[in-house]
């Protein structure tokens, strides 16, 4: 059982929606109906037929930065937000990016090996990368400089301002 990471992705500058939906959203193909969607990560970068499950482990690192394709928790026209296996699919939407010639922003989290992040891609391009380790603490995640990530890991870690009235109520 893998330990689940939490995404947000944002999407601009999409000129093709169809492309887009094509790439990003397809009906889950473990699910026995339709309501499951998910990434469709095979799409972005192709997963070869006839592959072991040694090359296949290797495949999904080098290529999806994930084990599989992430069921869609919410989406929005430019917004989907996510768990995924392990890490985030961050190797995919670099490539998603440059093959939709597009923006994309991912934040993400992992409580269980304390990591978050936030990452941007414009057409194949790093535009921003913060990786953070070691977050075991509130006082760690509250220290995030940037603004938008720490927001996104006090929500991933239940860190909010609510959470702590409750507890001052409780006392």
């Amino acid at each position: 059982m893998p330990n689940w990471c939490e995404n947000e992705i944002r999407f601009y500058n999409i000129e093709d929606k169809e492309k887009f939906e094509q790439a990003f959203v397809r009906n889950s193909e473990d699910s026995s109906d339709d309501t499951i969607q998910e990434i469709n990560l095979n799409f972005i970068s192709k997963m070869p037929d006839k592959i072991s499950e040694d090359e296949r482990y290797k495949f999904v690192e080098d290529n999806w930065g994930t084990k599989w394709c992430p069921d869609i928790l919410q989406i929005e026209d430019d917004f989907i937000s996510f768990n995924s296996a392990w890490s985030p699919p961050d190797k995919a939407m670099l490539k998603a990016s440059e093959i939709l010639g597009i923006r994309i922003k991912i934040l993400y989290g992992e409580t269980g090996n304390s990591f978050a992040g936030k990452e941007v891609y414009n057409c194949g391009k790093i535009e921003e990368s913060i990786q953070l380790d070691e977050l075991y603490d509130k006082k760690q995640v509250e220290a995030i400089e940037d603004e938008e990530l720490r927001e996104f890991a006090e929500y991933v870690w239940c860190l909010t301002d609510d959470d702590d009235k409750e507890d001052e109520e409780d006392e």
